[in-house]
């Protein structure tokens, strides 16, 4: 199975950023995670949709490898083909952290990082289930 998000912003650094907040969003409840641990991301991909992957993929590691709770994201340099960002969260604790979904990859199906004609910058992307 799989499932998806849409996620926009006025810049493409916005966009990524709501994109990560997005995807923690459906693995985990938020709003219920405080922001004590940060941890640094650096990736690079040849295009912005192959960094979205990447930036989506390399959370997704810190969540299985770290055991971390991951609540929140920003991005400190947006690049075509490099991102610097970081994200905040805790150790999980089962019981004080609900989950939703359990995420096994994210895909290429289907991703697509395009302006739309309010200028605004829109995106999506299909997870493993």
């Amino acid at each position: 199975a799989d499932i998806g998000l849409e996620a926009w912003g006025h810049e493409v650094e916005e966009t990524f950023k709501e994109a990560a907040r997005g995807f923690t969003a459906l693995m985990f409840e938020r709003e219920k995670i405080q922001k004590k641990e940060k941890i640094s991301i650096h990736v690079r991909a040849d295009n912005p949709e192959e960094l979205l992957i990447a930036w989506l993929a390399e959370i997704l590691y810190i969540v299985d490898a770290t055991d971390m709770a991951i609540c929140d994201a920003d991005i400190e340099l947006w690049e075509d083909d490099e991102l610097k960002g970081c994200v905040w969260g805790e150790p999980f604790q089962e019981g004080i952290h609900p989950t939703h979904h359990q995420i096994k990859a994210v895909t290429y199906h289907q991703v697509s990082l395009e302006e739309d004609e309010e200028g605004k910058i829109w995106c999506q992307v299909y997870f493993d289930l």
